[in-house]
């Protein structure tokens, strides 16, 4: 009964502080981002300009101009004793480069992960799309704490 009381107390008393959390920045973004070229890999920029998008102070004066450079590989490791690939590693490398009053910061982002060759060739097709929608929101997500940072 008392644990129960001290978990009620905790709770009730951590939701009366104020608290939220440490990167929360749509709370945080002062800038209005806008994309000046997108070149690279179409999937893998298209979720990255959209959760850069949903972080933006649309309202806000300041622009934040944005490139983004995506460069996706797939390379075989190895292959089985027919000559067919048995081993893959996908490689997404996205550049952001932020443009604000002449100043240019260009910030590297790196993925990588490595997968087995399937028989299925849908299956495999729809695994690496999912593949390459985890780099896309990994990178957004590191991208947007960096943003955090701009002054």
């Amino acid at each position: 009964m008392t644990k129960k009381f001290i978990i009620i107390l905790f709770v009730l008393t951590l939701y009366g502080c104020g608290f939220s959390p440490m990167y929360n920045a749509s709370n945080e973004t002062k800038y209005k981002i806008v994309f000046n070229e997108i070149k690279g890999d179409v999937l893998i920029n298209n979720i990255i300009r959209d959760e850069i998008y949903k972080n933006s102070n649309n309202s806000s004066k300041e622009i934040l101009k944005i490139n983004i450079n995506t460069n996706y590989e797939k390379i075989i490791l190895s292959k089985d004793n027919k000559g067919s690939p048995s081993e893959y590693q996908l490689i997404a490398n996205t550049e952001l480069e932020i443009v604000d009053n002449n100043k240019t910061t260009k910030n590297n982002f790196v993925e990588k992960q490595i997968i087995k060759n399937t028989s299925d060739s849908f299956g495999q097709k729809n695994y690496e799309e999912n593949i390459k929608e985890n780099f896309a929101a990994s990178i957004s997500r590191k991208f947007n704490i960096r943003l955090l940072t701009v002054k």
